[in-house]
């Protein structure tokens, strides 16, 4: 699929998350896990979540990767076992729009660091994934939406005129 690189100004996002780390072909359910442990938590703390549902990949190895799953939620909780307070950060982010099952995401990253070395551009930290629409929801993974995300260090400077 084709896919639209755009730079969006991102707020700074209070979020509630787990951080598992966990061979690669468990990362699927691991984020199920997570998603349900975070949303367990939220309901017994009486909050729900703010907006997006979302996984980044703070590390990724070669048999293993450390994430960080959870939701945006409105401020902040002190967090009990597992789960944590988290941020996702503010600043500027090439994000794209990936249509389809999530084994193809990778096209959707690859799509961003393209964009980023034609406009020479540098990653500010790891990149996120949001939801939009999925499991258990949506049955078809074809139809599957999710924006991935690359914070972006700096900011391009403008053109003289």
């Amino acid at each position: 699929m084709p896919y639209v690189c755009t730079v969006r100004r991102i707020p700074s996002q209070p979020a509630m998350v787990v951080r598992p780390e966990v061979p690669l072909e468990q990362v699927g359910p691991a984020m199920v896990e997570g998603f349900r442990a975070v949303g367990d938590y939220l309901e017994r703390a009486g909050a729900t979540p703010a907006g997006e549902t979302y996984a980044r990949y703070l590390r990724m190895g070669c048999v293993s990767a450390h994430l960080e799953i959870g939701f945006t939620v409105r401020e902040l909780l002190p967090g009990a076992g597992a789960v944590k307070p988290s941020e996702l950060p503010a600043g500027e982010a090439v994000v794209t729009l990936h249509r389809g099952p999530y084994e193809r995401l990778p096209e959707a990253l690859a799509a961003l660091r393209a964009w980023m070395h034609e406009h020479h551009r540098v990653a500010a930290g790891p990149h996120w994934e949001t939801y939009l629409d999925g499991p258990p929801e949506v049955t078809d993974a074809e139809l599957y939406e999710t924006e991935v995300f690359v914070p972006l260090k700096g900011e391009v400077p403008e053109s003289p005129a």
